[in-house]
């Protein structure tokens, strides 16, 4: 729950509190050798821009679901000529913290827009925009 603008049954736009689901499907989890908590993801396209939240999701649900302070997510990135790369993403307290701030920031622009208007947040062309699959059609009709 973050705050956001709702829409009612009878159109009547307000400020409110606002539920944002935010989803995503792992590629296998189990434990490191040491015990912690860890989820592996597949990628086998483009990797994933410098502002991607999957892993911080990733770290934050399984260190919930586990009851851990602690995750680590390892993105393999298959498909590539020298072969598969796995990448560790290691999550301490402190670190799921700041990823826990950062999903609640991202939570708060999307709870931000407005119902009826879903261009109405400034756009800003910038490095997150590199993997999105609809870029060139957003910039042309923005």
């Amino acid at each position: 729950m973050v705050p956001g603008i709702d829409l009612d049954r009878q159109d009547k736009v307000t400020d409110a509190e606002v539920a944002i689901v935010l989803l995503a499907r792992v590629d296998g989890a189990g434990r490191e050798q040491g015990g912690t908590p860890v989820v592996v993801e597949h990628r086998t396209g483009e990797s994933a821009s410098e502002t991607s939240y999957e892993s911080d999701l990733y770290a934050l649900a399984t260190a919930w679901a586990v009851k851990d302070n602690r995750a680590a997510v390892h993105v393999h990135h298959l498909g590539l000529q020298d072969g598969p790369v796995c990448e560790r993403r290691f999550y301490d307290e402190a670190a799921l913290t700041e990823a826990a701030e950062r999903l609640r920031a991202a939570a708060g622009r999307i709870a931000a827009w407005h119902p009826n208007n879903a261009t109405a947040p400034t756009y800003e062309v910038g490095n997150w925009c590199t993997w999105c699959p609809v870029r060139e059609r957003c910039e042309r009709h923005r």
